[in-house]
């Protein structure tokens, strides 16, 4: 497996964990955009739209805020062993579209 398939096979695992436990419970009604923390981490990315991350990144996915590490330990706990794997193979900063030097 080459580093982009195991970035790919990280990144699907951490968005299921993500997807099983919603553990940021990003809310939008009348207008107001709610989280679990006091502020939504990724809304000034230029990469965030309504639907959701438009790339893969492990650096953003396997970031909690203060809020959701207190309230959902068990999500860090699992997101750090995908975390530990994938700073093993230097996987962090990578995002899509790859550069050709990152693959």
């Amino acid at each position: 497996m080459n580093r982009k398939e195991l970035h790919d096979k990280l990144c699907k695992e951490a968005d299921e964990l993500t997807a099983k436990y919603d553990p940021c419970k990003i809310k939008t009604a009348d207008g107001v955009t709610t989280c679990t923390g006091k502020e939504i981490c990724c809304a000034p990315c230029d990469y965030l739209s309504p639907e959701g991350c438009t790339i893969k990144s492990l650096g953003c996915k396997l970031y909690f805020c203060y809020a959701v590490q207190k309230k959902y330990p068990e999500v860090v706990r699992e997101m750090h062993k995908i975390r530990n794997k994938a700073k093993k193979y230097r996987l962090i900063k990578m995002r899509e579209p790859f550069k050709e030097k990152e693959i």
